[in-house]
């Protein structure tokens, strides 16, 4: 029986929101770095499952989001980002400034023993 990884991957994705997002990305919340009108959280990417920005991404990224939003939640989730700022492509919020359209699939961290 042949096993289709394309298929597996493309679980992570929602087609409507990549359409709309420059970039899609599998990530794991690492660190929340504080507000004003935006909040930026540094995530550590897993898996770049669609860049068609032509910036390559090392291993970690901040990532805004609008305060009065809901943001990237702890564990895994699939990002859809757009240019904070048209002019560069090093600075990037999630889609809409919201994870309402810029976040999915989401796996919450396993707790930890206590």
């Amino acid at each position: 029986m042949a096993t289709n990884f394309p298929a597996v991957e493309s679980t992570y994705i929602d087609p409507s929101k990549a359409k709309k997002a420059e970039v899609v990305l599998r990530v794991k919340l690492v660190r929340f770095d504080g507000c004003n009108k935006y909040c930026w959280l540094e995530v550590e990417i897993l898996k770049t499952l669609q860049n068609k920005s032509g910036f390559s991404f090392k291993k970690r990224l901040a990532v805004a989001h609008y305060s009065w939003e809901p943001g990237i939640p702890e564990g895994e989730s699939t990002i859809y980002l757009e240019r904070y700022n048209p002019k560069r492509n090093d600075l990037w919020k999630l889609l809409n400034g919201s994870a309402k359209d810029g976040v999915s699939h989401t796996k919450p961290s396993p707790r930890k023993a206590g």
